[in-house]
């Protein structure tokens, strides 16, 4: 009989834990570091360090506050398996993937329905053994919540955003810049820094909030203000049940620059199809 370690056991106990409150409310917030080993987690934040402070502009956005890399993956709940897919190369050689989200839940109509290029990471950088761990715990809480299939097909993606303000009155807004919905099941965020921001809280509302600015909601659509103020504090929630807002961030007192990274990791269910319906 395989005897599990009590650091392992008191893992899984904390990931059914944020599963529960996630089943039962649509969302769930908790200490990413609680689920990782002294290992994976000074690996991890190396690791996030170096591609944080590399992160290109976001093309997408015309204020230049906003940067990110996107990387995608195959995932196999079955086995763990964990496979780089759709990394492809612009003109000078750099990594790239492409991203879209449907009209259905993007309020913008000028990114709605088009596909996004966006910088990626290296394929030595993608198969980042403690990169690897977070999707898989990630992908087990969403099993857990029984959201996602234990033997299943996932897609994933990957988004490391940076937002950052060096102006008095300059805000840094992410994308977009409403309360919305993903269209992936399950959406996990880490915080990985914040340095002399005001603002950059989550709002959680009813997903009929959708497309609305957090001073349209109407009584009753709010559900909680989520604040991320130290690194790897999270929040998980659950597309069907909810919609949500990033704040946008200001310059604080204490410096030049605000500047707030977080990591974003959405799952979406991968549908197959018999030999009939082909």
């Amino acid at each position: 009989m395989k005897i599990l370690s009590s650091s392992y056991s008191k893992r899984l106990l904390t990931m059914a834990g944020i599963a529960d409150e996630l089943e039962a409310q649509g969302f769930a917030e908790f200490d990413f570091s609680a689920l990782m080993n002294r290992k994976t987690k000074r690996s991890f934040d190396a690791f996030q360090r170096r591609i944080c402070s590399s992160l290109p502009v976001d093309d997408y956005d015309v204020t230049g506050t906003r940067f990110r890399r996107f990387a995608r993956y195959l995932h196999f709940t079955g086995t763990g398996e964990l496979v780089r897919w759709a990394l492809k190369r612009d003109e000078n050689g750099s990594p790239i993937t492409g991203y879209s989200q449907s009209g259905q839940y993007h309020p913008d109509p000028e990114i709605a329905d088009v596909e996004r290029i966006f910088p990626s990471l290296s394929e030595r950088e993608g198969n980042n053994s403690a990169v690897h761990q977070i999707i898989q715990m990630c992908a087990e809480i969403g099993v857990m919540a029984n959201i996602l299939h234990p033997d299943g097909l996932l897609m994933v993606g990957t988004h490391w955003v940076r937002l950052s303000a060096s102006e008095p009155g300059v805000l840094a807004a992410a994308s977009p810049n409403k309360l919305h919905r993903d269209g992936e099941v399950i959406t996990f965020g880490i915080l990985l820094k914040r340095q002399n921001c005001v603002g950059g809280g989550n709002l959680i509302a009813v997903p009929e909030a959708a497309g609305k600015r957090p001073d349209q909601l109407k009584p009753g659509e709010k559900i909680r203000w989520l604040q991320l103020s130290q690194p790897f504090e999270a929040w998980v929630i659950d597309d069907r049940k909810i919609s949500h807002h990033v704040e946008e961030i200001a310059l604080g007192p204490d410096g030049t620059t605000a500047e707030r990274d977080i990591l974003l990791i959405d799952f979406l269910p991968q549908a197959s199809k018999l030999s009939d319906d082909l």
